[in-house]
């Protein structure tokens, strides 16, 4: 998940909550590689349970700046060897 201080690993519960992870990191790439915010707009305001607990998705736009400019985003290394999101 992504927090204002950056990635932390966390496991999803079953297939529809890493499912709905996934949706979110493809609306992170899609903002930050065009600057549309259009897919974020859904996860405003919005929280998911997973083993380590409650997280609210980060739609705010400067902290998600901030993150992308100090290289906290890499899509490429998200998912976790042992299949965790």
């Amino acid at each position: 998940m992504l927090t204002s201080q950056g990635l932390i690993h966390v496991t999803a519960l079953d297939s529809d909550s890493a499912s709905v992870i996934g949706e979110y990191w493809n609306a992170v790439r899609a903002y930050i590689t065009s600057g549309d915010f259009g897919q974020l707009e859904p996860f405003v305001l919005r929280f998911i349970q997973v083993e380590e607990g409650f997280f609210e998705f980060l739609t705010h736009r400067p902290t998600l700046n901030r993150l992308a400019r100090a290289g906290e985003l890499h899509f490429q290394d998200l998912y976790a060897s042992t299949g965790g999101v």
